[in-house]
């Protein structure tokens, strides 16, 4: 179900606006593996290619709207700005006229566990050329994984729920406005090792003077402790 609303929104999307000055190669990205057969898979690549056909260098963005996948996995996206992107939902890049590069995503199938497991995920990827708005497109990512562990899927539509996070970077404390049902917030370190765990207050503001210098993991749940968002804070 999940897939078919997906490719309804990409050819919904797609009857209003398309990009005319790049492109993407596949739009839609299918990636099936097992893992019975892979020796020691800690990751699953959906490669994809975007080129540039206009004159002069576009100024793109990507955003990650839509991350569905489960709970054990993790996704990042990698492409022509060289390094992978896990907890970043959104980035900008630059591509020269005529030139191509990867769009790719990764879904990390062992994320915290050392243990491969199945499942299925879908990320879509919006794509807008900055200097024209209306310039945008779709890419969706499917992935199908069979074998291993298994664990459950977690849906997250990242468009529909804004948090604002300030400020970031910080020196003593942040603040969060949620308007999603955010019960429990965990602090962890870039290992993944929680520091403190807290009840997430409305307009609550977090005291992390404590803490050294440095990049944390901010991890929203909700009351079942289900993970509902992955955030970052800059401690200076």
């Amino acid at each position: 179900m999940i897939r078919f609303l997906l490719l309804s929104l990409s050819l919904l999307f797609c009857t209003f606006v398309s990009a005319q000055n790049y492109t993407v190669t596949p739009e839609v990205v299918e990636v099936a593996v097992d893992l019975d057969t892979v020796e020691h898979a800690q990751f699953v690549r959906a490669p994809a290619i975007i080129r540039n056909h206009s004159e002069g260098t576009l100024r793109i963005k990507w955003e990650r709207i839509v991350n569905d996948k489960p709970d054990c996995w993790e996704t990042s996206v990698f492409g022509v700005w060289i390094h992978s992107v896990i907890y970043t939902d959104s980035l900008s890049f630059d591509l020269a006229s005529q030139d191509e590069g990867y769009l790719d995503v990764f879904a990390h199938i062992d994320f915290g566990t050392w243990v491969p497991h199945g499942g299925e995920a879908d990320v879509v990827l919006r794509l807008t050329n900055l200097d024209e708005p209306t310039d945008t497109l779709l890419v969706n990512y499917h992935f199908s994984v069979t074998g291993g562990a298994t664990c459950v899927t977690s849906t997250v539509t990242l468009e529909e729920e804004p948090i604002r996070l300030y400020p970031n970077p910080t020196t003593d404390y942040f603040q969060l406005d949620s308007p999603i049902a955010a019960h429990q917030l965990t602090i962890l370190d870039l290992t993944g090792r929680p520091l403190r765990s807290l009840a997430v207050q409305p307009a609550g503001q977090y005291d992390i003077s404590d803490l050294p210098s440095g990049i944390y993991l901010l991890q929203l749940k909700d009351r079942s402790g289900q993970l509902l968002r992955t955030m970052r804070v800059a401690k200076q």
